[in-house]
C-alpha cells in the first residue's frame, strides 16, 4: 500500500495584527453536517469511512493546483531575527487555539528555516512569529504572522468520521470547511517564495468522499456545505458493496 501523506498547497503572507479572528463567534446557527450512507434497497450501512477535503478556486493567472499536489507533505518557514532575542514561532487554528509550537528559544540575530511536516488533519492554520527582549514575552519586540493551508484531497488522509450501526456519520467540526470563514483572497507563492504568483480562495462546495474500510473502493460526490445543518444521504450501488465483500473474502484466504 502506498505512503500517503497530506499536502501543502500553498503558504499564505498576510499582515495580522494581533487581535485578528477570522471566526465568527455570534453562535446563532449550530453547525453540523449529517451523512448517511445507504444500500440500493435503502439498507443503511455501517462502518463506511467519509472523506471531506474543501475545493479551492483559482484566481487570477494560476494554472490548477492540482498540479501542486506531487510536492512533498512538509513546509520550509523561513524567518528573520534581526538581534539576539527570545524567539516564538507557533501555529494556531483558527479558534486561536495552538496548535503546535515550532520555535521556542534564544536566537542570535540572522535567517533561519524551520521544517514542519504533519498528519494532522485538513484545514487553516496561523503562524505567529514574535520576538521578545525576555522568556517571558513581557517586552515583544516584534511579531508577524502568516497563514498556511493544508488541504489534503486524499481519502485516507482526509478522514472526518466512520458511520455507525444506524449508518450515520456526523462532523460538527466547523473549522475542516475554511470557505465558511469568508476568508479574503490570499496570494499564493509557489514552494520558494515569496513573489505571488496569484491568488486562491475557498469555495462552498467540497469533495466528500465514501470509502470501504481498505479504501480499495471510493465515490466522490461534490456538495455545498453552509454555515447550518447540512444533511446528505448518499446511495451506494451493488458494485461498491461487492467489491468489498470480496476484499473480506480474499483476506480470509490469507489467514
Amino acid at each position: 500500500m502506498n505512503k500517503v501523506f497530506p499536502i501543502l498547497i500553498f503558504i499564505l503572507f498576510l499582515q495580522l495584527s494581533c487581535q485578528d479572528n477570522p471566526i465568527d463567534n455570534n453562535g446563532d446557527n449550530l453547525f453540523s453536517v449529517e451523512i448517511e450512507v445507504v444500500d440500493s434497497t435503502g439498507n443503511l450501512i455501517p462502518n463506511i469511512q467519509v472523506s471531506i477535503w474543501s475545493i479551492i478556486n483559482n484566481q487570477s493567472n494560476l494554472n490548477k493546483l492540482e498540479s501542486l499536489n506531487n510536492i512533498n507533505a512538509a513546509t520550509t518557514i523561513p524567518f528573520q531575527i534581526v538581534q539576539r532575542c527570545y524567539t516564538d514561532l507557533t501555529l494556531y487554528d483558527l479558534n486561536n487555539t495552538v496548535f503546535t509550537k515550532l520555535v521556542t528559544g534564544l536566537y542570535d540575530a540572522g535567517m533561519y528555516e524551520v521544517n514542519w511536516s504533519t498528519l494532522s488533519k485538513n484545514g487553516v492554520y496561523k503562524c505567529v512569529l514574535t520576538a521578545s527582549s525576555d522568556s517571558q514575552q513581557t517586552n515583544v519586540l516584534f511579531k508577524d504572522s502568516i497563514y498556511m493551508s493544508l488541504i489534503s484531497p486524499d481519502p485516507n488522509v482526509s478522514v472526518v468520521g466512520i458511520t455507525d450501526n444506524k449508518g450515520k456519520a456526523f462532523i460538527t467540526d466547523k473549522l475542516l470547511f475554511p470557505h465558511l470563514f469568508n476568508l479574503p483572497l490570499i496570494p499564493r507563492t509557489l514552494e520558494g517564495g515569496p513573489e505571488i504568483v496569484g491568488y486562491v480562495s475557498y469555495s462552498d462546495s467540497v469533495v466528500i468522499a465514501i470509502s470501504n474500510e481498505t479504501f480499495s473502493k471510493t465515490v466522490m460526490f461534490n456538495r455545498i456545505v453552509v454555515d447550518g445543518q447540512n444533511k446528505f444521504r448518499f446511495v451506494l450501488n451493488n458494485n461498491f458493496l461487492k467489491l468489498e465483500k470480496d476484499n473480506i473474502n480474499v483476506k480470509k484466504k490469507f489467514l
